[in-house]
Formats: structure tokens, C-alpha cells, sequence
């Protein structure tokens, strides 16, 4: 896994690509923000290169910001930017994946 460590801007940034087996997947960057409301603990945005851009809540303690990171991280790994779904479908499998 490579993986660079960035602060500045919103928050801290972390970039790094996951390698499972062989494939590589598009780029991850994690950034902690404090303008989510306490209700959402993480969101993912797809941006224009390609890569995931995971928001974590700042005002979280650690262990839901490790929690709402494996929820955005399954997220990815099942695909879901590309799913025609409803959200609520998406949240409950990212949910059971974790």
C-alpha cells in the first residue's frame, strides 16, 4: 500500500492506493473535517480524476471515525459510486460488510 501523509487545507489528508492482488484501486483521500453536522459521521465524493475522497468527522471520537472510515471503505470496495441502487439499499449492504 502506498500512502503519503499531507496536512493543510480542510484538515489533515491522507492519499494512499490500495492493492489487493494484483489490481490497484484509484486512489483513497481521507481528510478529517468539522463542518459535517454531528449526524453524519463520513461521506465519500468521487471526484474528477478518479479518485475517493473520504470526509471524516473531526468532531468524532476515534473509534466512529474508524467506524464511518470501514463503512466509506466498504462503500468502495462493493462498488457503489457505480450503483444505480437506492441509498438506503447501499447503506444497509456497506453496513453488513463492515
Amino acid at each position: 500500500m502506498q500512502k503519503t501523509m499531507k496536512t493543510g487545507g480542510i484538515g489533515h489528508c491522507l492519499r494512499f492506493r490500495i492493492v489487493r492482488g494484483w489490481s490497484i484501486m484509484d486512489a483513497v483521500i481521507i481528510r478529517k473535517v468539522d463542518f459535517l453536522p454531528l449526524s453524519i459521521k463520513g461521506m465519500t465524493v468521487l471526484d474528477t480524476n478518479g479518485d475517493y475522497n473520504i470526509y471524516l468527522n473531526a468532531k468524532l471520537a476515534h473509534d466512529e471515525q474508524v467506524r464511518a472510515f470501514r463503512h466509506e471503505l466498504e462503500h468502495i470496495r462493493q462498488g457503489h459510486f457505480y450503483s444505480a441502487s437506492e441509498v438506503a439499499s447501499l447503506e444497509r449492504s456497506a453496513d453488513q460488510g463492515t
